[in-house]
Order: structure tokens, then C-alpha cells, then sequence
């Protein structure tokens, strides 16, 4: 997926080329899986929708006027849970949706 960290040096890795490789596969993939469902979101929900992408969760602006927010809810983690499984199948993820406040 293009997910690449280029090593300026030749001949074995230093133990801090070690831990940013690791660190590399697992946070560039983690990163990449969440725009995967940043976009599937402002897909299915309007770009307008997306109002603030966060590290590991999205706070999402939805119109309960063409569907009910428990739908909508749904549908976003369905999304969410779908981008992730292409990426890592086989792993069941948690994808917690609820609202921002309290009324």
C-alpha cells in the first residue's frame, strides 16, 4: 500500500533502525487502514460529515433527517470494521460508536 520508510545507510540494522522498523509496519499500517475508512466514510456520508479525524477515532456530524442515528451508527461501523479487516483478516476489531456529549 505504499507504506515504505527508507533507510539512508547499507549492511545491518542499528538497534534504533530495529525499533523504528517495527514501529514503521505496525503504525504506518494502523495509519493507513484509518484513511482507508476516512474515505469510506465521506463516501457514504458526505464529506461534510468528517468533521475531526483523531489519532484512532473520527467525531462524525450525521443527518438523522434520511436515516435513523442508530442506522447511521451502524453503518459507520461497519465501515470501519470492514477497511480494518482487509488490512488484517482474521482479527475481529472493536469499533466503539457513540455520542460526542451529552444532551
Amino acid at each position: 500500500m505504499g507504506n515504505r520508510r527508507v533507510r539512508s545507510a547499507t549492511g545491518p540494522l542499528s538497534g534504533k533502525e530495529r525499533r523504528w522498523a517495527v514501529s514503521q509496519a505496525i503504525q504506518g499500517t494502523a495509519s493507513l487502514i484509518f484513511k482507508k475508512a476516512l474515505i469510506g466514510l465521506a463516501s457514504r456520508f458526505g464529506n461534510e460529515s468528517v468533521l475531526l479525524p483523531m489519532h484512532d477515532a473520527v467525531l462524525l456530524q450525521l443527518d438523522t433527517t434520511t436515516q435513523s442515528l442508530e442506522a447511521s451508527q451502524a453503518d459507520a461501523q461497519s465501515i470501519m470494521a470492514a477497511t480494518f479487516r482487509e488490512c488484517c483478516a482474521g482479527i475481529e476489531p472493536k469499533v466503539v460508536a457513540g455520542p460526542f456529549c451529552a444532551d
